[in-house]
């Protein structure tokens, strides 16, 4: 009778660890199975930010706001001709002060922080800058215009 009641409890023993083994197994694929739903998710989201970027860019791989960047590192270093090449045709004529449109020296201007947005050929960036001089930050708007697959700088306006 021993016997028996061993190999019974035994036989309890093997079913209960094998639940808790297949209960284990399915709350972790279930847990699986959600993180894997929501990293699919994710990776689509990055996808369609990348495709976005991807549009924003012009044929040289710049974006609005690295073209104003290098437009203002050109303006720093007195490169009147390297400048201009950032302006759009109907710019290039005038005076780059003049499409600047500053009272100040903006060779020293401090770029804090750039946005932009883009609708179709045209773009719109917002630059946040600072004198080195003054604590208070100014603001510009510059429109830019897509030109033979490049964004170049049409008006700039507002401090």
């Amino acid at each position: 009778m021993n016997r028996k009641v061993f190999f019974i409890l035994l036989g309890v023993e093997v079913i209960l660890l094998a639940g808790t083994i297949v209960g284990i197994y399915s709350l972790r694929n279930k847990a699986f199975v959600t993180e894997s739903k929501d990293l699919t998710n994710k990776a689509a989201t990055v996808k369609i930010d990348i495709d976005k970027l991807k549009l924003d860019k012009d044929s040289k791989d710049y974006l609005p706001s690295d073209v104003v960047k290098n437009f203002i590192v050109e303006f720093k270093a007195d490169s009147a001709e390297k400048t201009k090449l950032y302006l759009s045709s109907g710019q290039k004529n005038m005076d780059v002060k003049t499409v600047l449109s500053v009272d100040k020296e903006f060779d020293k201007v401090n770029v804090i922080e750039t946005t932009y947005t883009v609708e179709n050929d045209m773009a719109t960036v917002n630059l946040k800058g600072s004198w080195p001089t003054e604590d208070a930050t100014f603001e510009k708007t510059i429109n830019l215009v897509k030109e033979d697959g490049l964004w170049k700088i049409n008006e700039i306006k507002g401090v």
